[in-house]
Parts: C-alpha cells; sequence; structure tokens
C-alpha cells in the first residue's frame, strides 16, 4: 500500500532538498502512515488505507537562514 505526492516542479529550485519535512493525517479511520522517501519532486507514502492530508514544508534557497538571537 502507498502513495505519491507530487511537488510542484519550481521546488527543486525553491527549496533545500536537506529541509523537508512532510506531515500525514489519516482521514476517517487508522492508518500506519510512514514516509518511504522524499525529495524536491516527490513524497511516497506507505502504510496507506485509504485517504489523508498532508502538508510539506522545505527552508527556502533564496533568503537568508533566519538566526535565533537569546
Amino acid at each position: 500500500d502507498g502513495s505519491l505526492i507530487q511537488l510542484p516542479e519550481y521546488w527543486s529550485e525553491l527549496v533545500h532538498h536537506d529541509s523537508l519535512t512532510v506531515a500525514l493525517t489519516p482521514l476517517v479511520k487508522h492508518q500506519n502512515l510512514y514516509v518511504k522517501y522524499k525529495d524536491t519532486s516527490y513524497v511516497s507514502v506507505g502504510g496507506v488505507k485509504g485517504s489523508y492530508d498532508y502538508v510539506v514544508y522545505g527552508e527556502r534557497k533564496d533568503i537568508d537562514k533566519l538566526e535565533v538571537e537569546i
């Protein structure tokens, strides 16, 4: 069981590959969802036995990193 989340083409130039974070939320029933693979083109999700919501975050390449001041 699995599915692919296709990311927009511009993501490869917009975000750092190693900064991707994926949040998965099963809908209607319990599912053992997990991320099998992720890059700036797609996310492969395992454990899918129904539908789910998702959010993908990435740190942008075109702006400076935020620095925390103490």
